[in-house]
């Protein structure tokens, strides 16, 4: 009887060695492949691949501009104010959730998109007061 043949067997009452054996056979990728330059080549080690990429991520993720004092001086200050710390309603916040499409992977927070759309009752209202909240901090 083969490893496999055996495994198979035992797999309601032993799980445990069904995964170690599924683990063993499962080979794992580590690390980044080579990269194409932005000449077309490719790269030949870890450094140039590194360069690559930080030069591709550097082109897409900027900081957006700040905002010049002259674009704001015909606003009044408690204006500014108002744009600068703007409140989000209870409706933009089920609106948003409602956006949201289930599946999608987490954001930064780790909180899933299935778990915000089927608990949306309940956060709704943590959601508005954590926006209060930091709105109230700043100012």
């Amino acid at each position: 009887m083969t490893t496999e043949e055996k495994v198979i067997i035992k797999i309601k009452d032993d799980k445990k060695q069904f995964y170690n054996f599924i683990k063993k056979k499962t080979k794992r990728k580590t690390g980044i492949g080579v990269v194409q330059n932005e000449d077309g080549s490719l790269t030949e080690n870890d450094i140039e691949t590194s360069d690559v990429l930080n030069r591709a991520f550097q082109s897409v993720f900027t900081k957006p501009p700040q905002p010049i004092a002259e674009d704001t001086k015909d606003i009044p200050r408690d204006e500014t104010d108002k744009l600068a710390y703007n409140q989000i309603t209870r409706d933009e916040i089920q609106c948003a959730i409602k956006k949201l499409k289930e599946g999608k992977a987490a954001g930064p927070d780790e909180i899933s998109t299935a778990f915000i759309i089927r608990c949306e009752s309940a956060i709704l209202e943590p959601l508005h007061n954590y926006n209060l909240q930091q709105i109230a901090s700043i100012r």
